[in-house]
């Protein structure tokens, strides 16, 4: 689960940390930065998306 992962990764600072599932949003993005994630895997979301331009922008712009 997320919240296992996010416990897991705080105690990793110098490490590359990728998020691998559940990336809806930019909120989900954000929580995931701020448990310590600094990568992210991204298909399903994308995949589903009408306008997968403007989707990947939502998530990497603020």
């Amino acid at each position: 689960s997320f919240v296992k992962a996010a416990s897991l990764a705080a105690g990793l600072k110098n490490e590359i940390l990728v998020c691998e599932s559940g990336i809806r949003n930019r909120r989900d993005v954000d929580a995931a930065r701020e448990a310590g994630f600094n990568s992210f895997l991204v298909g399903t979301s994308i995949l589903r998306s009408g306008n997968k331009r403007k989707f990947i922008r939502s998530l990497t712009e603020k």
